[in-house]
């Protein structure tokens, strides 16, 4: 399979994504500002308005 998409996906999981620690490769589940979070970035890329926001930058 490939997949082709623009840089502004990559943004979107760095922004949303924290490393794992430990030894364990599995992660807790999230916590509920942690989902707020993702909620919250999540519309703000489907909208369009982080993206403008980065490019102006």
């Amino acid at each position: 399979m490939i997949l082709v998409s623009t840089s502004t996906i990559g943004q979107f999981f760095r922004e949303i994504g924290k490393p794992i620690t430990g030894e364990s490769r599995h992660s807790d589940p999230p916590s509920a500002d942690a989902m707020q979070h993702f909620l919250k970035t999540a519309a703000a890329y489907a909208t369009g308005t982080r993206r403008r926001k980065r490019m102006r930058v």
